[in-house]
């Protein structure tokens, strides 16, 4: 929609009343009465904060008893956690009984505005700042005039506030004042409404820029608006978002409803593998799995290269467990490497390597970037150490900061690399900076045995350079960080630098891009922000492994409420490195389970409780969807679909249904429909199934085929022959043995006979 289109629509909006409107009004203004009747503030910690927070919340996200929860956990006297806790009760009473306009639907209630994902404050906000945050609340809950309030709460928000960015705080603050201070988060300030009214935001995301934004947008309504209540705009942000959606096919993560953990399972050829793209395409684009579902049947190739795209950006991954498949391989390892240290003969060593599992997991914590494509990380960035000449200062690393790259020496050697010659000094160091590094990795620059003092990513192949004196090999780097002086023995697992002039770290990308953002927090240069992407990691065959044994103690870290940032998150010292390990948010693990499976011991308990499981069986209406449910030979034709469903039922009453036959055997029918076609199905895949199924018992096997009912003239169509057999005519004489009364046979001819199918049930 244009500028003029907009305001056109927001100047035919009336008034809303906030308490007419939600209860989070009420509540947030009860809960800072509450703190303005203690004497001091210094008792408050990150816990206050995050029962003031959760008065926004909607209770599709934190339901009224898990608000008392937090409330409970404040330094607020008794007598006012009780006055709050009869509060939400009487908010929600009010909501059950449709006081309020904002609802989930209309037979759900709810209370609360906001769908955030936030779970605590914890490590993140110091106490000092939880105090005065409160404080600045209860000063500006008796003020009316915009002006004040908006001093009273600069002093404290134009600071540098850790863990505060502007979408937390003008959640509280707009439900306190909703006449005084706009909404700006991701919906309504990053981009979208604002912008679209020429509006201009100043780094709409940082906290230290909020009330400077307040004031632009406060002038901006007063002369352009007829209403005084902000959250008109936010729900007109989100109109404008779902008409950017419809125009570029983007939606919102934050739409996704997707449990972390899903196993499908179901019967051979129910199609578990090949929806997992629509699963996984869905949880990413933050779409419903209906909506990918009918992407798919329109356009499969736009889904499938979409997927591709997935894979290739590191978003999904896909492995298929077996019996041999262990922790190592999973979660983290010990494997044989070649090591070579400068001026050292090669030697074999034994090195820590993460499993798949963890370095997908890393990936997913690795933060995002305002300008991604700037930063020019890989997908998947190793961490080196780099020495600039020699430690502290030097011109050396004076030259490379203020040039923006890196060099390194062992000049006599000239431009070309040394061939043949195993033991030369700095083989290792060359051979890392000229043929491991790669680019898109990670530099830091070390300036002591524990401290760097740069940070830069490598944007540039191996040069040389002879115009230099010494150190005469160069490569590129972009500086995220430089002039530091940052000690990273903690984050390198207790250990110094080595005195190696280039080496790989053992540092995940995803710990050392959170220094950078801790380092860069408040500057203009800070482009880096939680990981706010979705990551799917798909396990085909989940109960072929030994969970126990590949899982590991990860069997506790994959629970929904234990992952990195919830509210009970757990984390877990790996056994090989001691790194302190835990599952992000954005990862959902997407396992398949066969059902007819039975060389598999009963299902690891310990795995059931953690996943949500999504029964997937049979469908022959699909046959239909496609037209994959009818072949013709000549003037006969066969109805595939009911000719699927007829061997089910028959399957599960002589059976069970997890041992039925997928649709998915089928689906070739549609670019194919042929009798060979049909036949191949039924000889590869079908009768082998039941062979199994039935243990070779061939008398099921045709009642399942329909087979007992073709006598006489009709014995040519059996898929399954049976014939009598007579003692006589296998052994001499009369031997007091027993054999079988029939024998059965394979008849493949039957298998390119139409009428041999169509014999099957009736109504073909």
């Amino acid at each position: 929609m244009k500028k003029s289109e907009i305001l056109e629509e927001l100047k035919k909006k009336n008034e809303m009343i906030p308490d007419d409107h939600d209860g989070s009004y009420e509540l947030m203004r009860e809960i800072i009465s509450s703190y303005a009747k203690i004497d001091t503030y210094d008792d408050c910690t990150f816990r206050d904060l995050n029962a003031v927070y959760a008065m926004a919340i909607g209770t599709w996200k934190m339901n009224i008893e898990k608000k008392k929860e937090y409330v409970e956990k404040t330094c607020l006297p008794e007598i006012e956690k009780s006055r709050l806790a009869a509060v939400l009760d009487k908010v929600w009473d009010n909501a059950c009984h449709k006081k309020y306009e904002n609802r989930e639907d209309e037979i759900k209630p709810s209370v609360g505005m906001f769908g955030t994902g936030f779970y605590s404050f914890e490590r993140d906000v110091s106490d000092e700042n939880a105090a005065a945050f409160i404080s600045m609340l209860v000063d500006i809950s008796t003020v009316n005039d915009d002006t004040e309030i908006f001093d009273i709460a600069a002093a404290v928000l134009d600071k540098p506030f850790k863990g505060m960015k502007s979408a937390s705080a003008s959640v509280i603050l707009h439900c306190l004042k909703p006449m005084t201070f706009p909404i700006i988060n991701s919906n309504a300030g990053h981009g979208t409404i604002y912008e679209k009214l020429g509006v201009v935001l100043d780094s709409p995301k940082e906290s230290t820029t909020y009330i400077n934004n307040c004031r632009k947008i406060k002038e901006y309504r007063d002369q352009n608006l007829p209403f005084k209540n902000y959250r008109i705009l936010d729900k007109e942000a989100w109109n404008l978002e779902k008409d950017i959606e419809k125009t570029t096919g983007v939606q919102q993560v934050s739409g996704n409803t997707f449990d972390h953990n899903i196993i499908l399972y179901g019967p051979p050829g129910t199609g578990k593998t090949y929806n997992t793209m629509a699963y996984a395409v869905a949880i990413i684009e933050g779409k419903t799995l209906e909506e990918v579902k009918a992407e798919t049947r329109d356009d499969y190739n736009s889904v499938k290269s979409r997927y591709t795209d997935y894979k290739k950006n590191g978003q999904i991954a896909f492995i298929t467990f077996h019996q041999s498949f262990g922790y190592e391989e999973f979660i983290e390892g010990i494997k044989p490497n070649v090591s070579e240290g400068d001026g050292e003969e090669s030697k074999l060593e034994y090195v820590k390597e993460p499993g798949i599992f963890k370095a997908f997991c890393e990936r997913a914590k690795m933060p995002d970037t305002a300008n991604e494509e700037d930063y020019g990380l890989n997908k998947s960035p190793a961490v080196w150490k780099v020495s600039l000449g020699y430690t502290y200062d030097n011109p050396i690393r004076t030259e490379c900061m203020e040039n923006d790259h890196i060099r390194i020496s062992w000049d006599e050697y000239g431009e070309e690399l040394p061939e043949g010659e195993d033991n030369y000094s700095g083989k290792a160091a060359l051979n890392s900076f000229y043929n491991k590094m790669r680019i898109g990795d990670v530099i830091l620059s070390c300036y002591t045995a524990s401290t760097i003092d740069a940070i830069g990513v490598v944007i540039g192949e191996c040069e040389w350079h002879p115009e230099y004196e010494e150190y005469k090999r160069l490569r590129k780097v972009r500086w995220l960080v430089k002039g530091e002086n940052v000690n990273i023995v903690e984050l390198n697992n207790g250990s110094t630098m080595t005195q190696s002039t280039v080496y790989k770290m053992k540092i995940p990308a995803s710990a050392v891009m959170e220094l950078v953002e801790k380092l860069t927090e408040g500057s203009e240069t800070s482009g880096i922000s939680c990981n706010t992407k979705n990551y799917v990691f798909i396990i085909d065959e989940i109960n072929r492994g030994n969970i126990s044994k590949i899982f590991g103690e990860l069997i506790t870290l994959i629970e929904t409420t234990k992952r990195k940032g919830a509210n009970e998150e757990a984390s877990a010292i790996l056994p090989y490195t001691e790194d302190e390990f835990s599952v992000p948010r954005n990862v959902y693990i997407l396992g398949t389970m066969n059902t007819a499976d039975r060389s598999i011991a009963l299902m690891d308990t310990a795995l059931r409780r953690r996943f949500s499981f999504e029964e997937m069986m049979p469908e022959p209406d699909v046959l239909r969807e496609i037209g994959a449910d009818v072949i013709t030979v000549g003037d006969e034709s066969l109805d595939v679909a009911l000719m699927l469903e007829i061997i089910n039922k028959r399957i599960e009453y002589l059976y069970d249904r997890e041992h039925t036959i997928g649709h998915a055997f089928f689906t070739c029918l549609k670019d194919d429909p042929t009798i060979d076609r049909l036949a191949s199905i039924f000889e590869k895949s079908v009768i082998p199934l039941l062979q199994e199924y039935f243990y070779e018992d061939y008398s099921k096997i045709q009642l399942v085929l329909g087979d007992n009912g073709k006598t006489d003239n009709n014995k040519q169509f059996q898929f399954i022959r049976d014939d009598p057999i007579k003692i006589t005519d296998v052994f001499n004489g009369n031997p007091e043995v027993d054999i079988p009364e029939r024998k059965y046979s394979i008849q493949k001819s039957a298998f390119r006979r139409i009428e041999s199918y169509k014999l099957i049930g009736k109504g073909l």
